[in-house]
């Protein structure tokens, strides 16, 4: 999904995890192969293409000229149309941003990999007139990216406007998309968003993108991140300035601090506005993979939570923009985390539980009853709101 060049550090993290990452692609290519045998088990329609024997081009109609822009999987390899599989096995030639990765997809499906033609950042422009020749002559391209759909934050979107530009059919073949799955899933709003692709790799140049996207976006705002990139991303997007910057900075060294601590620095105390601090954000890392997670919390619980694990994995970020204005119907991020450490360092401290619930109000901007309930269920006492909380 991105140039590992200017990410030299991914290298040895994808190193790292190459053997989990073997086992698991065996795991969803012998699953993808079982769904490809229960199609060819079916009885088919003899009159119509048969979707379910992909190792027989012969039965699938000839593709009309054009460009196609194939969705594949991001991750799970049963993620995949029959529609795409048919554009793959018939296509004059397939354009792949990685042949080796694309050649294992098409293996799961027992597509002929024989027209595979490697398409990626570092050669596209030297390749484009080449592809662009053959699209005139009435040739069927396919083009694809290592995950999802292509043209998207990936090489290809430059051939398809030339494509447009010269009158030569464009034909998209939708799958699955990282940002989609990720603003679906984040409990964010789904209303509105805007897709940012991938941020800058200077400091510098990152915040000023963020700041731009900050007074324009609206609804949720979707980035792709590399992993050893998110904490730093994290705190750019929450502290512009340099006070706050500095909060953050002490957060990312001492990051196993008391959470009472933390909470002195909360949203409330830094320099960075409370909306800015307290704005919601849903990291999706290994989207559709065995090892799916979402995390969900504010920008300033992220900074702590991602700088004490190291993440791995390609991450899709859905943060809240544009005044934490939705677009939409929002469900609330789940707080009782963030909420439960707090009242426990404070019931540990000998404070009572109104003693306690009245400060998370005060310092964290919780709900009364909320932050009264909980924390009479840490101290493990049961009851009503009183009049004293």
């Amino acid at each position: 999904m991105y140039d590992p060049s200017e990410y030299p550090d991914e290298e040895e993290e994808e190193e790292e995890e190459e053997e989990d990452d073997d086992a698991v692609a065996g795991d969803v290519v012998a699953a993808a192969r079982r769904a490809a045998a229960a199609f060819a088990s079916r009885k088919d329609d003899p009159g119509s293409p048969s979707p379910s024997q992909p190792s027989q081009p012969a039965d699938d109609p000839a593709l009309a000229p054009g460009l196609y822009l194939v969705g594949t999987p991001i991750g799970n390899l049963e993620d995949i149309t029959l529609r795409a599989l048919r554009v793959l096995r018939t296509a004059d030639v397939v354009l792949a941003e990685d042949t080796r990765h694309t050649r294992r997809l098409l293996r799961a499906y027992d597509v002929d990999a024989a027209a595979l033609t490697s398409y990626h950042a570092h050669n596209e422009r030297s390749r484009r007139d080449g592809v662009m020749d053959r699209l005139r002559r009435g040739g069927a391209v396919a083009l694809v990216s290592d995950a999802g759909t292509p043209a998207v934050a990936d090489p290809g979107g430059d051939l398809a406007a030339a494509c447009a530009a010269e009158g030569i059919r464009v034909v998209p073949i939708p799958g699955p998309c990282a940002p989609a799955a990720a603003v679906i899933a984040a409990g964010l709003g789904t209303a509105r968003f805007t897709f940012a692709g991938f941020l800058p790799a200077k400091s510098g140049a990152r915040r000023k993108q963020l700041e731009e996207l900050r007074g324009a976006a609206v609804g949720t705002t979707v980035f792709f991140v590399p992993p050893h990139k998110l904490v730093a991303t994290l705190e750019d997007a929450v502290a512009p300035g340099s006070r706050a910057r500095a909060l953050l900075f002490f957060f990312r060294r001492f990051s196993l601090v008391s959470s009472r601590l933390r909470l002195f620095f909360a949203p409330s105390h830094a320099a960075a506005s409370p909306d800015v601090m307290s704005r919601r954000v849903a990291p999706a890392v290994h989207l559709s993979q065995v090892h799916e997670e979402f995390w969900r919390g504010t920008l300033a619980d992220a900074v702590a939570e991602f700088t004490s694990r190291k993440p791995r994995g390609e991450i899709t970020l859905v943060v809240e923009t544009g005044g934490g204005e939705s677009g939409g119907e929002t469900t609330p991020l789940p707080v009782r985390p963030r909420l439960d450490r707090a009242l426990r360092e404070m019931l540990d401290d000998g404070e009572s539980p109104s003693e306690a619930s009245k400060r998370a109000v005060r310092e964290l901007g919780a709900k009364r009853k909320e932050a009264y309930a909980a924390a009479l269920r840490l101290a493990g006492k049961t009851g009503g709101v009183d009049a004293d909380a």
